[in-house]
């Protein structure tokens, strides 16, 4: 994979391809039978892949690609939000949140899905897509 795909810090996450960037803190992982978490955006403990233990305990950011997030029921994913903006671009819709800190994400999903305005959706994605930056 290149840099677009495994940045290393949040200076190459931002100008290679869009990102979404969340504020966390790092729990350590000192049970090897569990995975570490980040605990982000102020609302859930989200699971990282175990290759996030090689980052040390402490504040972190995670870096989420709007593709990689899929829509669920609100209150069942990993992080929560309001819809503020639905845009079209073809076959796909690119969706602007609100968290409920405050912070924004921007999600790529199906026209299928037909997101309003409004609406509190929730979000989840494969812990393997995800990428725990450095400073």
């Amino acid at each position: 994979m290149g840099k677009m795909n495994l940045p290393a810090t949040r200076f190459a996450a931002g100008f290679i391809g869009h990102s979404n960037l969340l504020e966390g803190v790092l729990a350590d992982g000192t049970d090897a039978s569990v995975e570490p978490l980040l605990l982000a955006a102020g609302a859930r403990i989200i699971p990282l892949p175990r290759t996030a233990k090689l980052a040390p305990a402490g504040r972190h950011t995670l870096l989420l690609r709007p593709e990689a997030l899929e829509f669920v029921e609100p209150r069942r994913g990993f992080i929560d939000g309001r819809i503020d903006e639905v845009v079209f671009f073809g076959s796909d819709i690119h969706v602007q949140l609100s968290l409920t800190d405050g912070s924004e994400l921007t999600a790529r999903c199906a026209r299928t899905l037909s997101p309003r305005i409004g609406e509190t959706v929730s979000f989840t994605w494969d812990p393997y897509r995800t990428i725990v930056l450095n400073a």
